[in-house]
């Protein structure tokens, strides 16, 4: 593997954990209205269809503040962003998803 890809590979874990921390955080009104739609799909979803749909549901949400995420700018960083903004993005909503599907299953739900 080149020390590029290297670079980038770490680039990429470390946004993605920016991004992820940045959108439980950003807005906790929006941040539990998204809960609460993950959760309403939790519940008529069968498991196995789950991840999809709930993932796909954090699309807005997470493009919506991806660029607030991010405030410091560099040619390199903002162009790297750029060229990567869908995988981070989908990354992001998989995480979520996945994470609050943990949530769930252990019983913590909206009250």
């Amino acid at each position: 593997m080149t020390a590029f890809a290297n670079y980038d590979k770490q680039l990429y874990a470390d946004c993605l954990n920016s991004l992820v921390i940045y959108l439980e955080n950003c807005d906790g009104n929006q941040w539990n209205a998204l809960r609460r739609e993950l959760e309403s799909i939790y519940k008529v979803t069968p498991a196995a269809s789950y991840l999809p749909v709930a993932s796909a549901a954090c699309v807005d949400f997470a493009t919506h503040w991806f660029w607030r995420a991010f405030p410091e700018r560099d040619t390199f960083r903002t162009q790297w962003l750029i060229n990567n903004r869908t995988k981070l993005i989908t990354g992001a909503c998989v995480a979520i998803a996945q994470g609050e599907f943990i949530e769930f299953e252990i019983g913590n739900f909206a009250a």
